[in-house]
């Protein structure tokens, strides 16, 4: 096999050679609530029946009929008979009539009768009268039977990241464990002779391996992924390339390496690669800026994806192929990157034919975000990624964005959760 890339993939095409080319069956586990988050739903959950249950308070204060209170005023008050009291978790067996009030609290029923609620704040209670100094309307401070959640409603829904607002409407429902996809096992795997691990001395002409801890650390983000760096640079040696992805292969879905994926007399990972029985060529090179040399095989049905060695081009190819391959295997329907919309403070040029990932910083001013390039230094630049905090992405079909447009960034520092 050549190692030459002789004809580059569009991003839209690889993604969707891979998806139709992996044969991965990420079947299904059940976790416990709380162990959920992050994780991908499996199935659609439905409300087995309407929330809140019942009529209830949303506030301590005095159920009544609104009409009597209409006309009360601060300076005109309306007195109504306290005719007793409902508290939280208990079953009203009082029924008011006109002219009457009931005490509250915050989630009890509503007595038969009322459809108001006064806040405690705007009343007086006198010798068993209550004393009104503001007028409700009717359904006022009162949350009704199915407002929140109907039954039968979809509350997650198959391929939704679950939060912690979805842990709360299934607790809700007393809905102790969850069916999620499993959580995705990926390898990763350093190579480059050139390359030594973090903790050993550095030697003439050598470089420490971070690339292999960006993409690591990066897909570790994603708690439906399990990711692992499963060894130290792996010398430029087919043999022993194909030994360790072999491996890898047999106790993980996915295989990541870095390095040696270029078009160099030691890019040997592609031809490791294929000379695993049973492999076969996706793609050779995306058109991609940075990240051209991200390549991906499949080996029996297990998908390969070569990644740059050089930090920034592995970040791009993550972000353009392996993140959009991920959301098809698990039917995710979710962004999983938030995004920024601002307005670029100088023009972004684009070389027709390729997708280039702009590295930018967004600077919130006034009601707006401001988008400013961060000058280019190279695809092994890391500080670019330390100094910005989004990236831009212009389509192959662009020749770039002028200054004063508006674009759809991704961030790239943010908190999560």
């Amino acid at each position: 096999m050549s190692n030459l890339i002789t004809k580059l993939t569009y991003v839209e095409d690889a993604v969707s050679k891979l998806c139709e080319s992996v044969k991965l069956n990420i079947g299904s586990t059940e976790v416990k609530l709380l162990d959920s988050l992050g994780l991908i739903s499996f199935n659609d959950v439905e409300a087995p029946y309407d929330y809140p249950p019942f009529d209830r308070s949303v506030v301590d204060g005095f159920a009544v009929r609104a009409e009597d209170t209409y006309g009360a005023s601060p300076t005109s008050p309306i007195e109504l008979k306290l005719v007793g009291a409902v508290g939280i978790g208990e079953i009203p067996e009082i029924e008011i009539s006109s002219g009457e009030a009931v005490e509250v609290a915050t989630g009890s029923p509503i007595p038969k009768g009322a459809n108001a609620v006064v806040m405690k704040e705007d009343v007086e209670v006198r010798d068993g009268r209550v004393v009104i100094y503001s007028r409700v309307p009717a359904l006022a401070n009162i949350a009704r039977r199915g407002e929140d959640l109907r039954a039968g409603e979809v509350i997650l829904r198959r391929g939704e990241v679950i939060t912690p607002f979805h842990i709360s409407a299934l607790a809700t429902y007393g809905i102790s464990k969850v069916k999620v996809f499993r959580k995705v096992k990926v390898a990763v795997i350093p190579t480059g002779s050139e390359v030594v691990d973090i903790e050993e001395d550095l030697g003439p002409g050598k470089v420490r391996d971070s690339t292999s801890y960006l993409v690591a650390s990066y897909l570790r983000r994603f708690r439906f992924l399990e990711v692992e760096r499963v060894c130290n640079p792996v010398p430029d040696d087919v043999k022993l390339i194909r030994e360790v992805i072999e491996d890898a292969l047999s106790s993980y879905d996915i295989v990541l390496t870095t390095g040696g994926t270029s078009v160099g007399k030691k890019d040997l990972v592609p031809k490791a690669v294929l000379s695993i029985e049973g492999a076969k060529l996706v793609f050779r090179g995306v058109a991609i800026r940075p990240g051209r040399p991200v390549s991906a095989a499949v080996v029996n049905g297990k998908p390969v994806i070569m990644l740059s060695g050089l930090p920034v081009a592995a970040y791009s190819a993550l972000k353009q192929v392996f993140i959009p391959f991920i959301k098809y295997l698990l039917s995710i329907r979710d962004e999983l990157i938030p995004k920024v919309v601002g307005k670029l403070v100088r023009r972004v040029p684009n070389a027709v034919g390729y997708n280039s990932l702009v590295r930018v910083r967004a600077v919130r001013r006034g009601s707006e975000y401001l988008i400013e390039p961060i000058r280019l230094k190279g695809s092994g630049s890391l500080r670019t990624l330390l100094e910005g905090n989004a990236v831009l992405i212009i389509n192959h079909d662009l020749e770039g964005y002028e200054a004063g447009e508006y674009v759809v960034t991704d961030l790239i520092k943010y908190v999560l959760g």
